[in-house]
């Protein structure tokens, strides 16, 4: 079975390496493959900045938090 919605958790993240960039790069154009989407949220202000400076805020889809996340796939939150 195929998750074609996909929220991806970043608030635990304090470092980036570039090989994660690189398999957020595979993931994305393998959802886009099955038309699939998936969001990252509570990414921390300095790793956005990462993201910007690379021009990856036009890529990939990014939320405040699980609840933006949700309301970004089409869902509403269940809390």
């Amino acid at each position: 079975m195929h998750r074609t919605k996909i929220i991806l958790d970043f608030s635990n993240v304090q470092f980036l390496a570039s090989a994660a960039i690189g398999l957020l790069m595979n993931l994305h154009r393998k959802s886009t493959a099955i038309k699939g989407t998936f969001v990252i949220c509570s990414l921390r202000k300095e790793l956005m900045k990462v993201f910007e400076i690379m021009k990856l805020t036009k890529v990939f889809k990014f939320a405040a938090d699980e609840d933006a996340a949700l309301a970004l796939l089409g869902y509403t939150a269940a809390r």
